[in-house]
């Protein structure tokens, strides 16, 4: 679907699509008489959550998956705004979650590879919210967090970020805050007070190679792309690889137009020595769809309702 763009813009603004989008999960909602807020593409009650997947039997499987991680002293949060029609857990879980609940984990080595993933196993194990405060010694706070984290056959390890409607990778909560100027510690960690406190990420960017090519830029590279740079730096410590799952509509991530791609995931892989460019992937949601729908996976058709996919 194509959207106006204001002023002859060459480029998809994000802000018409996120609109048509909200319209298209009300309408959704609206034909399947569920109760809504005051905003229609909102569930007007959080604990009818499964009103937004397109399998409500997914609802016991994901809390069944938290229940099992919080015996185990894990941590497997099910998000505070999941009753959202724009949720991406929500999407997530309706994309993936009837295969990984039926435990088809070929299906990931399907689309892994379409990925341009290249592995040598195929995938065994799969761990929803996946964390690990030691990585980067994140003992306070939120610690680094991918959505997915797959293991393979061969002990390789995939990590991996989704994202819908999201306008951008989050970014460092000190800046935002005002407690930091953003000027770039990339020749002074100790400028940093991430790293004052003991946090790991700099080091990190030293041992793969990553500092040099951030010296040039006065700002510092985590005031905007914080999370992304945690988790592929995540992935390269746990030895893995790193692979963004995004909408195609949304141009926040990847925008082609006349003036060439242009997107934060564009910009941040811009960023990225070979070595570690090698290791991270992407591959859209549509294209994921495409995928499975090829496959006889028969979800994919009511996904499509929910979201215009």
């Amino acid at each position: 679907m194509m959207y106006s763009v204001s002023n002859a813009w060459p480029y998809q603004r994000r802000s018409e699509w996120v609109a048509e989008q909200r319209r298209t999960v009300a309408t959704y909602f609206r034909e399947r008489g569920v109760a809504v807020g005051r905003q229609d593409y909102i569930l007007k009650d959080r604990d009818a959550w499964e009103h937004n997947l397109v399998d409500p039997g997914l609802r016991a499987w994901l809390i069944d998956l938290q229940q099992k991680r919080q015996a185990s002293r894990g941590t497997f949060p099910i998000h505070k705004w999941i009753h959202h029609g724009l949720s991406s857990q929500a999407l997530l879980v309706n994309l993936l979650g009837p295969a990984l609940r039926a435990h088809r984990l070929d299906l990931l080595d399907i689309v892994f590879r379409d990925a341009g993933l290249q592995l040598a196993g195929e995938v065994t194990e799969v761990e929803l919210e996946k964390e690990d405060r030691l990585v980067f010694n994140e003992r306070q706070g939120q610690p680094t967090s991918l959505d997915l984290a797959c293991r393979t056959s061969a002990d390789e390890n995939v990590f991996v970020e989704f994202k819908f409607t999201e306008p951008e990778f989050g970014g460092c909560s000190l800046f935002s805050e005002g407690d930091c100027d953003g000027a770039n510690p990339a020749s002074d960690h100790t400028t940093c007070y991430l790293h004052h406190i003991g946090r790991r990420y700099w080091d990190a960017m030293d041992r793969h190679g990553l500092t040099p090519t951030l010296l040039a830029s006065p700002m510092c590279p985590l005031v905007y792309l914080y999370q992304v740079y945690r988790e592929v730096l995540f992935a390269l410590e746990k030895g893995g690889r790193f692979l963004l799952i995004y909408d195609a509509r949304n141009s926040a991530f990847v925008s082609t137009g006349p003036r060439g791609v242009r997107g934060i995931w564009a910009r941040f892989l811009d960023t990225l020595p070979a070595q570690v460019r090698a290791i991270t992937a992407s591959i859209t949601i549509q294209r994921i769809a495409e995928v499975l729908e090829e496959r006889g996976c028969e979800w994919i058709g009511a996904l499509r309702a929910k979201h215009g996919i």
